[in-house]
């Protein structure tokens, strides 16, 4: 059997009382699908090809959507985060994947609480020439707005922040702050959630408002 099937299976095994075509509805939404019927057309990215990927980011939103409109579920169906949990460890026990999984309410929030937490060394040091303008020491970034761009070859997303300083006090003033953008880009491999290695670029430039409030 596919995948698909696979996965199909498990969640009627694990959750009582769904109907197949129910089922079939909300693995395409896992997926990043808005239908069954436009998961078993896709013929450049089938799900099947799970394997090759690196990085899968569960559709917690299009499970949640889906499951609002589909009519005649059962009354214990669990929540969509619960489902989503559900099938990645199905896929990850049975070693259809052994990638990393992004699983998270929302992408944003995952990029922000969690993929730009652990990169903060990593962003350091590409900032370390903006870093060495400044006579300041930087402690920890901090991004708040992002935005999620979906292709239909994958996902890119942007994320603003600033990284803060404290100024030598023994140094002449010379800006404590980094204005930044953080760029992931993910290539689709199979479905609409399972990737290649993300691509991670991060770029900033000293903050000078100070200069200019002088």
């Amino acid at each position: 059997m596919s995948v698909r099937h696979h996965s199909v299976a498990f969640l009627r095994a694990n959750t009582p009382g769904l109907r197949v075509a129910h089922a079939h509805e909300i693995v395409a939404a896992f997926f990043g699908y808005k239908s069954n019927i436009a998961l078993k057309s896709d013929a450049a990215y089938p799900i099947d090809d799970i394997a090759k990927a690196q990085t899968m980011v569960p559709d917690v939103e299009g499970i949640k959507t889906r499951l609002a409109k589909l009519i005649g579920l059962p009354a214990a169906i669990p929540s969509a985060f619960e489902i989503a949990d559900m099938l990645t460890r199905f896929l990850v026990d049975n070693g259809w994947f052994g990638g990393t999984v992004w699983l998270y309410e929302t992408v944003e929030n995952y990029v922000t609480e969690v993929y730009l937490v652990e990169k903060d060394y990593e962003i350091m040091n590409q900032l370390s020439g903006v870093m060495a303008e400044t006579n300041a020491y930087f402690d920890e970034a901090y991004f708040e707005e992002v935005e999620v761009t979906r292709t239909n070859d994958g996902m890119i997303i942007e994320a603003a922040g600033q990284y803060y300083g404290s100024n030598d006090p023994d140094r002449v003033f010379a800006g404590d702050t980094i204005d930044m953008t953080a760029t992931i880009k993910l290539d689709r491999v199979a479905g609409h959630t399972c990737f290649g290695e993300e691509d991670f670029m991060i770029g900033g430039e000293l903050n000078d408002d100070w200069y200019e409030d002088a």
